[in-house]
Formats: structure tokens, sequence, C-alpha cells
């Protein structure tokens, strides 16, 4: 709790556990560019990890923006993995687009 992280790169880290409230993630990128501003917000147990900062999530190894996700249609899901992606996006879609939309989000 309270760590500098600003400017940090954790492309990569895995974040299970981390305590992150009062963190300064000022300038930090996820992975790709994808900004972080606050403490990400994580999902295991599914198929497939959930990772949600600012304005991207990361599910399993595709990070898009939010609008991208929620724009994404069945077709765009299928070519990420198949017959896998498509249950699990259509099972989770609605949950995780308001999980990001709760914790205020940007889909822009």
């Amino acid at each position: 709790g309270g760590a500098d992280l600003a400017r940090a790169n954790l492309a990569g880290a895995d974040l299970a556990g981390a305590y992150l409230a009062r963190a300064n993630l000022a300038g930090a990128n996820w992975t790709n560019g994808a900004a972080i501003t606050r403490a990400p917000l994580q999902l295991f147990g599914l198929d497939y990890p959930v990772t949600i900062v600012d304005a991207h999530m990361q599910i399993g190894c595709e990070l898009h923006s939010l609008a991208e996700w929620e724009a994404f249609d069945d077709e765009r899901i299928s070519r990420m993995d198949g017959k896998r992606a498509r249950r699990f996006w259509d099972a989770h879609r609605d949950t995780l687009l308001a999980l990001a939309r709760a914790d205020g989000r940007s889909f822009e």
C-alpha cells in the first residue's frame, strides 16, 4: 500500500494479491502503452484472467480498449480463441463491462 510505481512498466507483472491502495501509478503502463493511473481491477478463477486498467481490458492475452471490447461482434470474439472465447464473452460480457463502468473507467 502506498507504493510509488510512477512511470513503472508493469507489462507481464503478476499483481495477484498485490495491495495497491494509495499506490502512485501516475504514468505507469500496463502493456502496449495502456496507461495506468490507479489500481487495476483483476479477476481470476474464470476461463481467462481479466485485468481492467483505466480505458483498457485484457482478457487472456487480448488487450483492447473498453470501447473496442464493447463494440466487438461475435465474429471478432471468435477469432480470438474460437468457441471458447465466444462462450466466455457471451457469459461474462455484460458483467465485465458493468464492472468497468461502475469503477468509473473510461470507454472513450
